[in-house]
């Protein structure tokens, strides 16, 4: 008899909107709560630097990280320190970038999973990576089983290395992730915990993998072709916020875009449904078309545990309340070449005026691509079209590549309150999805907040 799963599955948003402490309060209500694990190295260096309550209870939680000198290490470096560099994750990363990502992705596991007390609250938690960011990929992976992670989801590709990540590390072996590069063949990366922390090989649990798909094709390719298992699958559909696929045809989503539950069916796993869900009779639809529950995402972001820099969050509610929020699908926003829901909102990137007066920069380098320089194979390149046009042009871009780029990395970190005064900085992004009625529908006036259980609770609502 196959074990039900939660009704409700966070979506793993931007960069730290969902947190750990969403996360936290999602499982403790019973549901599955997924924390964001883009960009983890740079988010608690960030926090760290900042200092403040949330540094001191990353410091505190360190003291059970399995290897003290790693935290101590990066405690000296980057607490209360603004300015500290944060290193790169490249093809070839320093021992400090690889333990910062490590330990990073170990830290918001362990405090979505444990109460405000530190004890182990029993709720499901995991983490979402994006298939598009290949280089820290067996880093993190590595440190959320170090935690316990219940579940991996992973979206914005297809996540060809993950199963096989997963084997590995409960083998004690290699783990190995492949790296697509332009003009080339693609690069393997390898990660042997045992032998980089000079340790035994440690009893990690298998956390399921939930790959995130928007199509019925990719969800059999996944389930028959993949090595290794997949346990569960999370449809969405093009109103999901974040990235979506392209539409098949290449300009406009259509019939042809959606996708065939029956065919869903046959693959006899699990799935969850994505994408204007956030109500209670479509959570009863999803059911009767077989989901085991569904994800949200919108509703959660615009709570008031969400991760997201309250004074955006409050702007972005009031404007939601009015009825003047827009969204919209922008084709090539994105340096990952996917379509990117992107909230209208005056002073962010999504404001003419503010992205014209930009200085365009790449500060994170976390959505870059890879590219072969020689045709020998021996040299390696890196650009991004959102960085300077000159700089991507004198790295084989093209210019047109560039238009209308906006820089994700730093732009979402914005979102999340996580700005060093005085360095190089971008506006913010926000990202939601097309559905924004379960936020107007919570809201008591312009001004009100609501709380994650309140979503939960009128989503559950029969």
């Amino acid at each position: 008899m196959k074990t039900a799963l939660p009704k409700i599955i966070l979506g793993g948003m931007g960069v730290n909107i969902s947190d750990w402490f969403l996360a936290r309060i999602l499982a403790m209500l019973g549901q599955i709560g997924i924390v964001s694990g883009v960009a983890l190295d740079r988010v608690m260096a960030r926090i760290l630097q900042l200092g403040g309550e949330e540094a001191r209870i990353i410091i505190e939680v360190l003291k059970d990280f399995p290897f003290p000198k790693v935290a101590e290490k990066i405690v000296n470096k980057y607490h209360n320190k603004p300015h500290a560099t944060v290193q790169r994750c490249t093809l070839n990363p320093s021992r400090e970038s690889i333990e910062l990502i490590v330990c990073a992705n170990w830290v918001w596991i362990t405090l979505a999973k444990r109460d405000h007390l530190g004890r182990e609250h029993g709720g499901k938690v995991g983490i979402n990576y994006l298939t598009k960011i290949g280089p820290p990929l067996p880093y993190a992976v590595y440190g959320a089983m170090l935690a316990r992670a219940n579940i991996i989801t992973m979206g914005a590709g297809i996540p060809r290395s993950t199963p096989g990540i997963i084997e590995a590390y409960l083998k004690g072996e290699t783990a190995t992730n492949n790296i697509p590069i332009v003009g080339g063949k693609d690069l393997e990366m390898s990660f042997n915990p045992c032998e980089f922390f000079d340790t035994k090989t440690r009893i990690l649990e298998r956390p399921k993998f939930f790959p995130i798909v928007s199509g019925h094709t990719l969800a059999m390719y996944l389930v028959k072709k993949l090595a290794g298992k997949i346990d569960c699958i999370v449809i969405e559909n093009e109103s999901a916020g974040g990235h979506n696929s392209p539409p098949r045809n290449g300009k406009n989503y259509g019939e042809e875009d959606k996708v065939d539950i029956e065919k869903i069916r046959k693959l006899d796993i699990p799935f969850y449904l994505a994408g204007s869900y956030a109500h209670p009779g479509k959570l009863l639809e999803a059911e009767n078309l077989g989901a085991s529950g569904v994800q949200i995402g919108t509703a959660l972001a615009c709570c008031a545990q969400s991760g997201m820099m309250a004074s955006l969050r409050d702007k972005v509610c009031r404007s939601i309340f009015n009825g003047k929020q827009v969204v919209t699908t922008d084709m090539v926003a994105s340096p990952t070449g996917y379509p990117f829901q992107v909230a209208e909102v005056d002073g962010t990137v999504s404001d003419d005026t503010t992205y014209s007066n930009r200085t365009r920069t790449c500060i994170h380098g976390v959505l870059e691509t890879l590219y072969m320089v020689s045709p020998d194979g021996n040299e390696l390149g890196h650009r991004c079209p959102s960085g300077p046009i000159n700089t991507f042009h004198s790295r084989g871009g093209k210019i047109e590549d560039a238009a209308g780029k906006k820089c994700l990395c730093a732009g979402l970190l914005e979102t999340a309150g996580l700005k060093i005064e005085g360095e190089e900085s971008e506006s913010p992004i926000i990202t939601l999805g097309k559905d924004l009625s379960t936020v107007r529908r919570l809201m008591r006036n312009e001004y009100s907040t609501y709380s994650a259980e309140d979503v939960v609770r009128y989503v559950l609502a029969s």
